[in-house]
């Protein structure tokens, strides 16, 4: 489902290839306003031709099991990756990458708008199954923002230390992946 000010739409989707980065539904996206952002910014504004859009499409053949699944959705190769350049300065966005990690676009860039500069957001966590694993209730887990190609993100370095607050949070996010095995019990 996809909501818009007290509006819902729910509809059974069963291309889930077109549900990535902005808004699926037609109706939402055209009364939401998308249309003006993508008539003024461009195609990262649409659901199909984002970066996000654009990476899943050219790497998901790549995927063959939970564990390729597992490094696509932490993928972030920004500074290498032609499809994470923008009209920036510096020429790419860290959050042009399925696992954003905006902390990392520098502070000091320029961006063509908010969304590909430097701010507190992107990929917190990442779960993965497989139909075996729906029916075990199993799956692999990891949290914490991806540093499978960037710096492991801690509170202590970011510069956004002072400013977010994160009582409770570990200073720094390095966590393994962990497989989660759910078992059913039964009560009398």
């Amino acid at each position: 489902s996809s909501s818009i000010r007290g509006s819902t739409y729910n509809q059974r989707i069963i291309c889930f290839s077109r549900l990535v980065h902005n808004r699926y539904f037609p109706e939402i996206f055209n009364i939401s306003g998308q249309w003006d952002l993508v008539n003024e910014f461009g195609d990262w504004f649409t659901y199909d031709k984002t970066a996000r859009a654009l990476l899943f499409k050219r790497d998901h053949g790549r995927v063959s099991n939970v564990e390729g699944l597992h490094r696509l959705l932490r993928s972030n190769d920004f500074r290498n990756d032609p499809l994470s350049r923008c009209q920036c300065t510096p020429p790419y966005s860290a959050e042009n990458a399925i696992a954003a990690r905006s902390d990392l676009s520098p502070a000091n860039g320029t961006y063509p708008f908010p969304a590909l500069g430097h701010r507190p957001r992107g990929a917190t966590d990442v779960k993965v199954i497989n139909s075996t694993m729906v029916r075990d209730f199993s799956m692999l887990i990891q949290c914490g923002p991806t540093n499978d190609q960037q710096p492991t993100f801690a509170w202590s370095q970011s510069d956004f230390n002072q400013i977010i607050r994160h009582e409770g949070h570990p200073d720094v996010f390095n966590f393994p992946p962990v497989l989660s095995r759910w078992t059913m019990l039964k009560v009398n």
